[in-house]
């Protein structure tokens, strides 16, 4: 989904000075009934828990990374977001790349579909961010890093990589067992009762790392509404070319 906004080019060496966001898995209690012989299997739970880290991780982290990396920040409206286009990208139509998080207003997407930045504009979903569209030059989209897990993880889980090109680890954890009291407490706290509703924890444990360098340029902007106060929009004339 987001494969599209991550620099791909080869030479992209990240530098010292450049700005580095983390990522990482995460942990979410489940029924113990699902893996269990005799009960109601949940043939589900892997596609249930992926969705999970997708909306509550990947859809949050990756977007809000944009808005951290942005040098400059706009308020337009949907009647003037392509001459607004128009001032940022100047003769660089060929160089660009405008990414929309989340764009509901359907005149503005309309207007967008049908100018000439149309098949320059990657659409994605965000979880925090609405109508938020960022301006930059190809080669200053981000760079997605492997990262390893942490050792105290591995320790600590015992997990079993599952993705080897990703370095993406999973383990189902018994967290009611007497070895894992320590795992219970860290990831789960002293919420659940020891009843029949007992619980496994479930760990999908990766991290990333996005990089954009340290001499870049991303334009944000977010249109207006009339329906929630943004604050007082900007003329055409207060706009930077890239």
């Amino acid at each position: 989904m987001y494969s599209e906004i991550f620099n791909q080019d080869k030479e992209f060496e990240p530098q010292v000075k450049d700005l580095k966001l983390g990522i990482s898995g995460d942990t979410m209690p489940f029924h113990k009934s699902c893996f269990v012989d005799g009960d109601i299997p949940c043939t589900y739970y892997d596609t249930t828990f992926a969705d999970a880290i997708t909306s509550h991780i990947i859809r949050k982290y990756i977007p809000n990374s944009f808005v951290t990396a942005r040098t400059h920040r706009y308020l337009l409206n949907r009647d003037n977001i392509i001459k607004g286009l128009d001032k940022i990208i100047a003769n660089k139509i060929n160089e660009v790349c405008i990414v929309a998080f989340n764009l509901f207003q359907y005149k503005a997407k309309q207007k967008l579909k049908e100018s000439k930045y149309n098949e320059k504009v990657i659409y994605l979903s965000s979880t925090d961010l609405t109508n938020c569209i960022f301006v930059l030059n190809k080669n200053n989209l981000p760079k997605i890093k492997d990262m390893d897990i942490l050792e105290e993880e591995k320790q600590l889980f015992q997990p079993e990589i599952i993705n080897e090109d990703w370095n993406i680890y999973g383990k189902i954890i018994d967290i009611n067992k007497p070895e894992h009291q320590e795992i219970k407490k860290k990831y789960v706290g002293n919420n659940l009762k020891d009843d029949d509703e007992l619980k496994v924890l479930l760990a999908l444990l990766f991290r990333k790392q996005i990089i954009f360098k340290s001499d870049r340029k991303i334009i944000q902007i977010k249109l207006n509404s009339e329906f929630e106060e943004l604050g007082t929009e900007n003329n055409l004339s207060d706009l930077i070319t890239l």
